[in-house]
């Protein structure tokens, strides 16, 4: 009885159906855009800002070309192949595989034109009996 009484007067549940959650979401997410860009041009336009981002971010290439050159140099001193070089081998490998592949199409075929090969050796000594 309460349900049909706060439906005829137009209660929240009654408002419960006309609720769209994807336009409510879209409603949410422009918003959120909207502030989004407020917000970044506001701090972009900062002088004292970018040139704090742009100290950031020389810092950070500066440390990464720093961390990249110690594990250079650690890899190095253990001795083991760096990603350069081994893509270098890999390389000089497949060029190696195709130059063979060329040279085995070249030759003529084996099976065909080449003698039959002699037959095995004949055993001449007997395998030795159980052991006494």
């Amino acid at each position: 009885m309460l349900a049909d009484e706060e439906y005829r007067r137009g209660s929240p549940m009654s408002k419960q159906s006309e609720f769209d959650p994807v336009a409510t979401w879209q409603n949410m997410i422009s918003q959120w855009e909207r502030q989004l860009n407020e917000l970044s041009a506001k701090i972009s336009s900062n002088e004292v800002f970018a040139g704090s981002m742009n100290q950031a971010t020389k810092l950070s290439m500066t440390t990464r070309k720093s961390m990249e050159n110690n594990l250079n140099r650690l890899v190095q001193s253990m001795q083991f192949a760096t990603q350069t070089q081994m893509s270098e081998a890999l390389d000089r490998l497949d060029h190696i595989e195709q130059k063979l592949d060329a040279i085995a199409a070249a030759l003529p075929s084996n099976t065909a034109s080449s003698k039959p090969s002699p037959a095995p050796p004949r055993r001449t000594r007997k395998p030795a009996g159980p052991a006494a």
